[in-house]
């Protein structure tokens, strides 16, 4: 981690919560346990041809702040979002205005984002295509029996062009993850699928490490993540889902 990235990802979260109270808009607690990761990502490994994959559409803000910040949305644009009328809603928008490959996919519904990735990487390498495919996922994304066709793809398929970013913050938007839909078989089925795992602590710049030894298989990185991070003392990780800070209570 450079000190630049770490200036970085202090500006988006100080933006993302004066751009949630001014709107009034849920979801900021998925931005928060999102942010670090692709902090990491796009000032990281992600390159101009690589493909990235929103598949958690309710953490659209932090990415509209993110192609802002690359240029890939414009001031207008970003001020517009997320109000009545515009393009950029809540969820990325099927059909952007400017098309490039950090954005090429709405989402909405969650569960598509590890099969449009398969989709992805196996084009790209029919076509001896070298860039790679990054994924971002969340726990509901894995509640859906389509990411779980997919996961099996992807492994069956050796996509080793393939990468899945699961944001574990352990919450979804009725309760904790652990009575909803446990995961904690995850890493030992992925493991028996084919898919090289990683377990990374996903709010520590310094420890999250995409440069892992290259294989032959898919990876899947399992971030350990907190819904409410930085708010700790304003919401708890399932009200963080849905409440936002008000001007006054901006840290």
């Amino acid at each position: 981690m450079t000190a630049n990235v770490k200036s970085i990802q202090d500006e988006l979260k100080n933006e993302l919560l004066a751009y949630h109270s001014e709107r009034g808009l849920s979801h900021l607690g998925s931005c928060l346990s999102s942010l670090d990761i692709l902090t990491s990502l796009f000032w990281g490994p992600l390159k101009e041809e690589d493909h990235f994959i929103l598949s958690k559409g309710h953490a659209a803000s932090l990415l509209y702040l993110i192609l802002n910040k690359k240029g890939l949305l414009s001031d207008q644009d970003l001020q517009e979002s997320c109000r009545d009328g515009s393009l950029y809603g809540a969820h990325p928008p099927f059909h952007p205005p400017q098309k490039h490959p950090w954005w090429g996919f709405g989402s909405g519904s969650l569960g598509y984002g590890i099969g449009l990735g398969c989709g992805v990487a196996l084009a790209k390498r029919m076509k001896n295509d070298l860039s790679h495919v990054y994924a971002l996922v969340s726990e509901g994304d894995l509640n859906e029996g389509s990411s779980w066709e997919s996961l099996h793809f992807a492994a069956r398929h050796q996509l080793k062009n393939l990468t899945v970013l699961f944001d574990h913050n352990q919450v979804q938007a009725l309760g904790n993850s652990s009575d909803i839909f446990p995961l904690h078989h995850l890493p030992t089925t992925l493991e028996h699928l084919g898919w090289d795992v990683h377990h990374q602590e996903g709010h520590d710049l310094t420890k999250i490490d995409f440069n892992t030894v290259s294989t032959e298989k898919p990876r899947f990185f399992i971030f350990s993540t907190q819904k409410n991070q930085g708010l700790e003392n304003l919401f708890s990780p399932i009200e963080a889902h849905y409440k936002w800070p008000n001007k006054v209570g901006l840290p």
